[in-house]
């Protein structure tokens, strides 16, 4: 963030393209830094037993399209699908803590993978569930629970991550008495699917 500010301050002019690749850097490095902040503190919470979720009826659906919508926003370049099943039942859940945890499916998928991104929410087996697929290298099956444990990271380290994220997701569906697991994707990716109790 602060190389790109500084080139934007120092040059007396620069290329409209330049520009607004430097304006993209400062913006994601933003998001990052506000996202790193957001888990930190709800990590905090976690281990001071204050972690809070208001728990109400919850249009699913309506949540992962806010959540789809807000990542074609951040990345127009990438394809980032929805299907819902139509007249789906409420489900138990915090409203922004969903959205808060697929919000982090969802960069992890975009981060971890350079193809499409699909997310899909339907009714099955008397629950409400929430799938975010990614195209990306897929997680060993023996790898699947540690990635839960907070600070792990099996990922490069050059690419951005705390090692919070899922375990934060995953206390905050349970916390919403869901449960949030993985999967080997049909395509060789990873499938993130959150479950819920409908209302």
């Amino acid at each position: 963030m602060r190389g790109a500010a500084e080139a934007l301050r120092s040059a007396a002019s620069l290329e409209g393209g330049t520009r607004e690749r430097l304006l993209d850097v400062i913006d994601r490095a933003a998001d990052q830094l506000g996202r790193l902040a957001d888990d930190l503190l709800i990590a905090t919470h976690r281990d001071t037993d204050r972690l809070e979720v208001v728990i109400a009826p919850c249009d699913a659906a309506v949540v992962a399209r806010a959540v789809a919508e807000a990542a074609r926003a951040s990345h127009p370049d990438r394809s980032i699908r929805l299907e819902a099943a139509p007249g789906l039942p409420s489900a138990v859940a915090d409203p922004g803590r969903l959205r808060q945890v697929l919000a982090n499916l969802v960069d992890n998928a975009l981060i971890h993978g350079d193809g499409a991104v699909e997310l899909a929410v339907e009714e099955a087996e008397g629950l409400i569930r929430i799938a975010v697929t990614d195209a990306g290298p897929g997680i060993p099956a023996e790898q699947r629970e540690r990635i839960f444990e907070p600070y792990a990271r099996l990922a490069d380290p050059a690419v951005p991550g705390s090692g919070l994220g899922l375990y934060l997701a995953r206390e905050l569906v349970t916390g919403m008495g869901g449960s949030l697991s993985v999967t080997e994707a049909p395509n060789g990716g990873a499938t993130f699917t959150v479950s819920l109790r409908p209302a």
